[in-house]
């Protein structure tokens, strides 16, 4: 019995670190630090990149989690206030990650 659980605990986790990573395109899978660098000069034409991006990104987050949509407004500003703390906090990270907390914030 004891041999069962120590083979079904290696299971699982062989399962768990089987798991693929998931791969990002566009602005948000840049680095936070070249977010945090492009940032330091105001350009709206970045910012509403970003913002644009986050908004696909969040649209895709509500057409594949059924269990936890966004389902109220974030503001640009809002968007970019999280993700300049965030890249500040963690800039070895990808935008992608910070966008993800984002939206765990703001999902129900």
């Amino acid at each position: 019995m004891r041999a069962f659980a120590i083979l079904v605990s290696l299971i699982t986790v062989s399962i768990c670190n089987a798991q693929e990573k998931v791969v990002g395109y566009g602005v948000g899978a840049q680095g936070c630090g070249k977010y945090i660098e492009q940032r330091r000069t105001p350009n709206n034409y970045y910012d509403s990149l970003i913002a644009t991006w986050f908004y696909g990104f969040a649209s895709g987050h509500n057409f594949y989690a059924s269990t936890s949509q966004i389902n109220r407004e974030v503001d640009s500003e809002t968007v970019l206030a999280y993700l300049d703390k965030y890249c500040r906090d963690y800039p070895l990270a990808s935008v992608s990650v910070g966008a993800n907390e984002l939206i765990n914030i703001y999902a129900k």
